[in-house]
């Protein structure tokens, strides 16, 4: 199973009860980076690696 992520994870995926794999992402950026172009996920994926849902945080 893979899922491409939308942006870096550098944390370990999490196992529900019911078999719902979670996933945290950030972006890295830098003293360049507009902070409105800057979101972070967290992503709910079925067992079988299909997408369950996708929330997207954004900086501001």
């Amino acid at each position: 199973m893979s899922y491409d992520l939308p942006c870096f994870s550098n944390t370990q995926p999490l196992v529900g009860f019911d078999g719902t794999i979670y996933v945290a992402t950030f972006l890295n950026w830098g003293d360049d980076t507009e902070l409105e172009d800057v979101s972070s996920y967290v992503i709910a994926l079925n067992p079988d690696g299909s997408e369950k849902w996708v929330k997207e945080f954004k900086a501001c």
